[in-house]
């Protein structure tokens, strides 16, 4: 018997297990891509941390609101936020993205007060 051509059934087999690679493809890509925009938010959100943390550092005194004992936010904390909102970019158009932080009770004599800054944000679904 002399078979010059392929039959419906070969070619559908065919188009079939490339359909399956591509979409393993189309997957990584996919996968590949969330994982560049959490790794970008995560960089943005240190960077945002550390200016707010640096913001703070130029605050030396004390008795300033902006160092006083417990939780402070950055909207409401005119230390932080004089020269505008720290989070700002891409991740202010998360709608959850939240700088907040904390400072320590009252620091022993020759000590230092200790300040958590955190960022809190929910990455969007593709």
């Amino acid at each position: 018997m002399n078979r010059k051509g392929l039959t419906l059934i070969e070619i559908m087999i065919s188009v079939l297990i490339i359909l399956i690679a591509a979409a393993g493809i189309l997957g990584a890509f996919v996968g590949g891509h969330q994982l560049m925009y959490y790794s970008k938010h995560r960089l943005q959100a240190m960077n945002f941390a550390r200016e707010a943390l640096d913001k703070l550092k130029c605050d030396y005194e004390y008795t300033s609101s902006a160092m006083a004992a417990g939780n402070h936010d950055e909207v409401s904390d005119p230390a932080i936020c004089a020269s505008g909102n720290i989070i700002r970019g891409e991740m202010q158009g998360l709608n959850s993205a939240v700088l907040t932080y904390n400072v320590s009770a009252e620091p022993e004599i020759d000590s230092y007060k200790e300040v958590t800054v955190s960022v809190q944000w929910t990455e969007s679904e593709f």
